[in-house]
């Protein structure tokens, strides 16, 4: 009888403690347990799948991207019309330097050039990746990986990326569709979505509708955000964003040329 009691209870303590290593593994190491319990809250599963959708300034979406962030484990791409939430800059900064997670945003140069709280600076200074959309090049990664450690200087960012000047070539992923459909300058990336790896219980998931990354999405405008987990869906999303980044520049290296065209342009006003 007491040998029974005691093989009960060590079966139970040996279940119990691969609960713990369980939830520790399936959340990021640097993750609250807050942030858990607000999206196991959230996230919860119907007819076997995530679907949730929320709604701003009732829902306090911000949060729950800096949620996401935080539990993300192994990648996240970001394609964002403007991001000036700092809370939100501070979090995939942390992603990167502290769980080391490969952050990767696509955003438009009207952000850079309208938005006086612009966090593509600080997000660059924290070795966050980050790509300006141009439609009117298609450039080629010449490197599987952007590594920001290695892109020290303006020489080096040139070197990585490649321009291709034949107009016909089809675009990567969009068959049948050439440059010459995109040479509009007026082409916004407006796009609004988050993809996330490996994020909650292992689970990848995708974040999109129209909330932008700032704090009037949150405080003052009528937004919305869709959470999803449908694999043949984040694969199209996927698809989109290895689009887009050919479709884009380094930051530094549009800082670069830009510079340099500001230079060239006051030079031929002062004459």
């Amino acid at each position: 009888m007491r040998q029974k009691f005691f093989r009960s209870k060590f079966i139970l303590l040996i279940t119990l403690a691969l609960a713990g290593c369980y939830l520790a593994l399936s959340r990021s190491p640097h993750a609250s347990p807050a942030s858990q319990a607000r999206l196991d809250n959230l996230l919860f599963k119907q007819n076997n799948c995530v679907a949730q959708a929320l709604f701003t300034p009732q829902d306090n979406i911000a949060q729950t991207l800096i949620d996401l962030i935080e539990n993300e484990k192994k990648s996240i791409k970001l394609a964002v019309y403007f991001i000036t939430h700092h809370e939100i800059a501070v979090a995939l900064a942390k992603a990167k330097l502290v769980n080391h997670v490969d952050v990767q945003i696509i955003t438009d140069s009207s952000h850079l050039e309208n938005s006086s709280n612009c966090q593509a600076w600080y997000l660059q200074e924290n070795g966050v990746d980050l790509f300006i959309f141009d439609p009117t090049g298609n450039y080629i990664e010449t490197q599987t990986k952007t590594n920001s450690d290695n892109l020290t200087n303006h020489s080096q960012v040139a070197a990585n990326t490649k321009l291709d000047t034949n107009p016909a070539e089809p675009i990567p992923d969009h068959p049948g569709l050439t440059n010459l459909d995109l040479t509009n300058k007026r082409s916004l990336m407006h796009n609004k979505f988050f993809i996330f790896e490996q994020n909650l219980h292992d689970q990848t998931l995708l974040v999109t509708g129209s909330f932008n990354c700032t704090y009037s999405a949150q405080k003052y405008n009528q937004e919305n955000i869709v959470i999803l987990d449908m694999p043949q869906l984040i694969q199209k999303y996927q698809n989109q964003f290895k689009w887009l980044k050919s479709h884009a520049k380094p930051l530094e290296l549009y800082t670069q040329e830009n510079l340099i065209g500001k230079i060239q342009a006051f030079g031929n006003f002062a004459r």
